[in-house]
Formats: C-alpha cells, structure tokens, sequence
C-alpha cells in the first residue's frame, strides 16, 4: 500500500509556495502568485485562488493538505495580504471538506520549530535555513516560498506518522526525517 500522498501549501500574495509527494519519495516544488499584476484587486487574487484550486486538487488528488495557518489581519502589517489569507485558507478548507481530503493546519512557530530547530527565528534566517534544507535534500527550491512549502511537507509527514496506524508509515517517515536531521 502507497503511504497518502501530502500536499503542503504556504499560502501568499505575493507567491505561495507548494510541495506535493508522499513519505520516502521525493516531492516536487512550485509555486504561483494570486496577485502578479501590480494593483491587482483583492477580488482579482481572490478569484485567481478559487480557480486555481479545483485543478490543483484534480492534478494531485491529495490524501493531506498541510496547510500553513493563517495570521489573524491584527498580526499582519498588510490588511490586504491578510484578508486574502484568511480567505484562501476558508476556500481551502471547504474544497478539502467537499471532496474528503484531511487539511492539517500547522502554525508558522509550530513547523519552524520542528523542522527548522526554533520557532521565533527572525523571517530571514528561517527562509534562509528553509533553503538550506531543501537544497540539502537535493531539491531545487526557486525562492524560499518553495523552500517554506516543502518544510510544512515534512511537517505534514511526521503528522501522518504520529496519527496514522501503519507502522510502514512510521518508518517511512522515520527515514526521511533521518535524512533530513
């Protein structure tokens, strides 16, 4: 039996980092941006995540998305890249509720702390350790949004050994975290 395949996903205006594969296999990256127009609107990047999501979810046919929570809008300098947050995370979570497909919500400091050794290390020391990863793994990362999204993967992957029965899971993910430690 195949371990459940995880997509990860690190939402972000400007460019939101994805990872897709299954434990012991290596995923691939990419990314896409909702609001790669300068002054596009929120509705613009708003409609660009609710289009954009029914084919990456037919393409991939996820078993888990790890999904990185959104700031709270009175924790975001922009107003804007907040609500869209919010909102892309709600649509996520509704299109995963709609075809049966668990979405693990994994906060910033949580996934950093696992993966990454800290939870509160400055934004561009954690990018950079992302990217150190990843790279380290032997993937090819095009910016740290790419990097970010394959680290919530690897979170996504000890959750599924921590919460799923098959010890071939565990081991599976007891291999890559071996790899990556």
């Amino acid at each position: 039996m195949a371990a459940p395949s995880i997509l990860s996903i690190d939402f972000s205006k400007s460019r939101t980092g994805i990872c897709f594969g299954r434990p012991g296999e290596r995923p691939t990256l990419s990314s896409k941006s909702f609001a790669k127009w300068e002054g596009a609107t929120l509705d613009e990047a708003a409609a660009a995540v609710i289009q954009w999501l029914p084919e990456v979810l037919s393409v991939y046919k996820p078993d888990l998305i790890a999904l990185e929570a959104a700031l709270p809008p009175i924790a975001s300098r922009d107003q804007t890249s907040a609500r869209l947050a919010l909102g892309a995370d709600f649509v996520i979570k509704g299109a995963a509720k709609l075809r049966s497909i668990r979405c693990y919500e994994i906060h910033g400091g949580t996934w950093k702390s696992a993966i990454l050794g800290s939870g509160n290390l400055p934004s561009k020391q954690a990018k950079a350790k992302s990217l150190q990863l990843a790279r380290g793994m032997g993937l090819e990362p095009k910016d740290d949004n790419e990097a970010d999204a394959y680290c919530i993967w690897l979170y996504g992957v000890l959750h599924l050994a921590k919460f799923n029965d098959t010890d071939a899971l565990a081991a599976i993910a007891k291999l890559q975290w071996k790899l990556v430690a």
